[in-house]
């Protein structure tokens, strides 16, 4: 069988298959999915393990006590494929994306910091809409008149 390009990734998540994370796996209708997607997918029956294809629909079950890893063959052709090379190759990926993702979360701590800095300096001043003064000066005076007609009463 020759492994096409396509073949070479997960169908769920779209990323290629590694030999340590995204492991290609073979499920009981002959499809293959990576290992991460497929314990995100698992479901516990009693003492089973269960997958349902998001292809087919076919339900492959793992025996009892056992994870996905040791109830699911690993696809050796896709495996042979895999080079050792490309997956340091992803690995170095995988933490350049980390060092980017914690330097856009920092930048944008230091972001909120100075804009809270600003705000800290800034002092606010509301003012009362004259209608509303004379609102409240009116039910005072309601009160107040109504309170002293229940008190001579």
């Amino acid at each position: 069988m020759v492994v096409c390009e396509e073949d070479r990734e997960c169908g769920v998540c779209y990323q290629a298959y590694t030999r340590s994370e995204r492991v290609p796996r073979l499920l009981h209708c002959s499809h293959v999915l990576c290992t991460l997607c497929l314990e995100r997918m698992s479901r516990a029956l009693s003492s089973l393990l269960a997958v349902r294809c998001p292809f087919c629909r076919w339900t492959t079950c793992v025996g009892p006590n056992l994870s996905l890893q040791e109830g699911l063959w690993v696809h050796t052709e896709l495996w042979d494929q895999i080079s050792e090379h490309e997956d340091k190759n992803e690995e170095e990926r995988e933490e350049e994306e980390e060092k980017s993702q914690g330097q856009a979360a920092r930048q944008v701590q230091l972001t909120q910091q100075s804009k809270w800095s600003s705000l800290k300096s800034y002092k606010l001043h509301l003012e009362v809409p004259p209608i509303l003064k004379r609102l409240s000066n009116n039910l005072q005076r309601t009160f107040q008149i109504s309170h002293q007609t229940c008190s001579t009463s």
